[in-house]
């Protein structure tokens, strides 16, 4: 044949066909182009959900049968409703106690019961069954709640309702080598996971701590499909020094030759960027980006690679950093059971999703608290302490390692090689100081400490109880925060980070204005300072990540908040130190 046939010459359904090849940015840029296919995508059902899809940051799942149509309205539907905090149902139910240990992932709030001889260690759990989207009719005081006695000390916990996973530190019996054991049980039977590689993963030798428990180290458990990682930070090690132990295991593999440890001093927290990086938080007042690889492969115990360093701004000679955390939600690359190969059943049915977020897109909360060791509020009163809290994509952190990754973040051009002081890992890294990275970056508050950030923060959203007349999040905060310090009359924030989402209030209304709806939001974009970092930092902090915020008019008795893909918890203490705990499930 020797005519040519142009795209636009081609029948509707062969355009829609061939235009599902086409990636969103350059889908949105031919209809700004051409008139046709402007309308072509408009008619399209899955055409315009693939744009809504990646709008919201979020991918298709491949098991739903939903038609197109009707997923792209329940998308639109779900975000309006986050948008303007309008609950589809609210739900109530009583737990019976309060506990130092807690979780909350994917519809499941577990909580632990303290130990009778120490408050800190936990013998039995409690799980609740949260009412999941897809059955609002349903009555959480009818739900499902089980418990389990482990009969043996738990020093923390964490689970994965999607791999029926549940992950229990415990101290090792006496005559073992290490310290430590992390046992795999399932969520369901609590009984070994059949598809651990070994019953438990042994922690930290003994030979390498001193002493027992009476100083109790801080630890951090993260689960990451079949990766675990387990940090124990504050360990006096057989120098007497305080150290910091950091593991990686491929679960399913066992722990022979299956895990990857770094040991440098001053490790605060961590958390995993993907399934071959993870971020650490350093004492010194940096970010560290590792890169390893899967602890199941053929080298035993592989050392992770030192890639690049964030550095904090410089602190006065007066302070010292009292805490550096990282808290993210969900895992990157946490993805349903259905979406993946998996041929075991999940014990937890859940309505098949339309959507999930895509793994590379969260915001990290990375909260720092700083003290005065010369500076008391009076005498033989405590010391004082100056808290915040700041907001990052975690793809800044994934970008500086992959430069073939495309990035929408700035980074100043004047990144310099060097060995980063203060690192056990002595490699050539790329380091960027503060002003190079931080400003343009990051979103800066003062943290009022009555936030559990690692529970309260899903994907580019973040969620907080602030008093009433405290909406700017400007009050000092003195302090830890618990539950059990009791509840207040609190509204509820959320924030959202998502860039698309800032755009498009900006164009909708203009910058910094309000719609009519009852619950008032906002847009920020501006370049601010940061109260009270003079007298904290050598420089003054200026953060500029934009960001659309939306704070209830009504308020509500409460002391923490929590979320999760659908729903936000709301925990209340009836009384100071009350052993009764109220939970209140508001759901999208």
């Amino acid at each position: 044949m020797g005519g040519q046939f142009a795209l636009l010459d081609f029948p509707v359904e062969i355009i829609c066909h061939i235009l599902s090849f086409v990636s969103y940015r350059d889908l949105i840029r031919s209809t700004m182009t051409c008139k046709l296919i402007r309308n072509t995508v408009q008619k399209s059902a899955f055409l315009s959900y693939t744009i809504d899809l990646a709008y919201h940051q979020l991918q298709a799942t491949q098991a739903s049968t939903v038609p197109y149509a009707a997923r792209k309205q329940r998308l639109l539907m779900s975000q309006r409703r986050w948008n303007s905090l309008d609950w589809t149902a609210m739900h109530k139910v009583e737990c019976p106690h309060t506990a130092y240990m807690y979780d909350f992932v994917n519809g499941i709030y577990a909580i632990g019961q303290n130990a009778a001889n120490d408050r800190r260690f936990s013998e039995n759990v409690t799980f609740y069954r949260l009412p999941p989207y897809s059955t609002l009719q349903a009555s959480v005081e009818e739900g499902e709640s089980w418990t389990y006695a482990f009969g043996m000390t738990i020093l923390d916990f964490t689970m994965d309702p999607e791999q029926d996973l549940l992950v229990l530190m415990a101290l090792a019996p006496p005559k073992s080598q290490y310290f430590y054991h992390i046992h795999l049980r399932t969520l369901s039977t609590n009984e070994t996971h059949p598809q651990a590689g070994s019953p438990f993963l042994p922690f930290i030798l003994r030979a390498q701590v001193a002493g027992g428990i009476e100083h109790v180290p801080a630890y951090r458990l993260r689960i990451l499909d079949d990766l675990l990682g387990t940090l124990a930070k504050e360990v006096v090690d057989n120098t007497g020094v305080y150290s910091a132990f950091l593991e990686i295991w491929n679960w399913k593999h066992g722990a022979r030759g299956s895990r990857c440890a770094i040991r440098p001093n001053g490790i605060e927290d961590f958390c995993f960027l993907s399934k071959s990086a993870f971020l650490v938080a350093k004492q010194m007042g940096a970010f560290e980006v590792f890169t390893f690889t899967d602890p199941s492969g053929p080298s035993a115990y592989p050392s992770p690679t030192l890639r690049s360093a964030f550095l904090l701004p410089q602190l006065k000679q007066t302070h010292l950093f009292w805490y550096l955390t990282i808290n993210c939600n969900p895992s990157p690359g946490s993805l349903p059971l259905f979406t993946t190969q998996n041929t075991r059943p999940s014990p937890f049915p859940r309505t098949v999703r339309d959507h999930h977020l895509k793994p590379e897109e969260r915001i990290l909360g990375c909260a720092i608290g700083t003290v005065n060791p010369d500076d008391h509020v009076g005498e033989g009163a405590p010391h004082t302490f100056d808290c915040f809290i700041f907001f990052i994509h975690a793809k800044l952190f994934l970008d500086s390692i992959d430069e073939n990754r495309v990035s929408g973040f700035h980074l100043v051009s004047s990144r310099q090689n060097s060995q980063l002081p203060g690192s056990s890992i002595w490699k050539t890294v790329g380091r960027y100081e503060w002003h190079e990275w931080g400003p343009q970056n990051t979103r800066w508050f003062q943290d009022q400490l009555s936030t559990n950030w690692q529970h309260a923060i899903h994907g580019l959203r973040t969620a907080e109880c602030v008093l009433d007349g405290e909406r700017n999040g400007d009050a000092h905060a003195h302090g830890h925060h618990h539950p059990e310090h009791g509840t207040g009359t609190r509204k509820l924030r959320i924030r959202d980070f998502n860039p698309n989402v800032v755009k498009g209030a900006i164009i909708a209304n203009g910058n910094e204005k309000q719609d009519e709806d009852k619950n008032k939001w906002k847009v920020v974009t501006t370049k601010d300072p940061v109260a009270n970092t003079k007298k904290v930092f050598e420089v003054e902090i200026w953060s500029a990540l934009p960001y659309r915020e939306v704070v209830t008019e009504e308020t509500v008795q409460v002391a923490e908040v929590m979320m999760d893909e659908s729903r936000i918890l709301l925990i209340k203490v009836r009384e100071f130190r009350s052993t009764q705990l109220k939970r209140s499930t508001k759901v999208t």
